[in-house]
């Protein structure tokens, strides 16, 4: 029986995903890199899709999530530093593409002076026709936050998202290779003595 995981996607795509990283400015990331597990209390769009809202693909990320952690020196602890939390969800976007119904043609070009050179050139009848049409696709986001346990203030937001295949099976390995992508921006916690 497979097993699918949407979020997979993120790493299958041919231009790579989009990865942008939040940081509270005077954060004293990571101190004492500890963290604990907690509940998040916002949401994001898309969190209420079957697809992510299971417990086998919560499994799946809390797993990558707390290895990837571990590669970059923070540990798991009952009175944490930090506390972590994530968000995963699956949207379906539509955007309309505009394009030329036939390409441009190479057109050599020779000047008064004996000088060539190659140009881009529609031809004849000028520019072409354009085509418009619409694309829709799903969109998967990964968000991890770190949130400073004294205060419960959000320190540190990673956001991972890209176009997706909902019928991509699970892969364990490249789901990790995605959250260790998205915590290379996380600062290292030092090793324990």
């Amino acid at each position: 029986m497979k097993i699918l995981l949407p979020l997979l996607a993120l790493l299958l795509a041919g231009c790579g995903p989009r990865l942008m990283v939040e940081r509270a400015p005077g954060a004293a990331l990571p101190g004492a890199a500890t963290y604990a597990w907690s509940v998040a209390g916002d949401r994001i769009p898309g969190e209420e899709h079957p697809r992510v809202a299971n417990d086998i693909v919560a499994d799946l990320l809390r797993q990558a999530i707390d290895t990837g952690l571990a590669r970059r020196g923070w540990q798991a602890a009952e009175n944490a530093a930090w506390h972590v939390h994530y968000h995963a969800g699956i949207e379906k976007r539509t955007e309309q593409v505009t394009e030329p119904a036939r390409p441009r043609l190479p057109r050599l070009v020779c000047t008064a002076r004996h000088y060539c050179y190659e140009t881009w050139d529609w031809g004849y009848w000028g520019p072409p026709e354009l085509s418009t049409r619409t694309i829709t696709y799903h969109e998967g986001t990964l968000v991890i936050d770190i949130h400073d346990a004294a205060s419960g203030k959000l320190v540190w937001r990673g956001t991972l998202s890209n176009e997706i295949d909902l019928r991509a099976a699970i892969d364990p390995a490249k789901l990790q290779k995605a959250v260790d992508r998205l915590l290379l921006q996380l600062p290292a916690g030092m090793p324990a003595p």
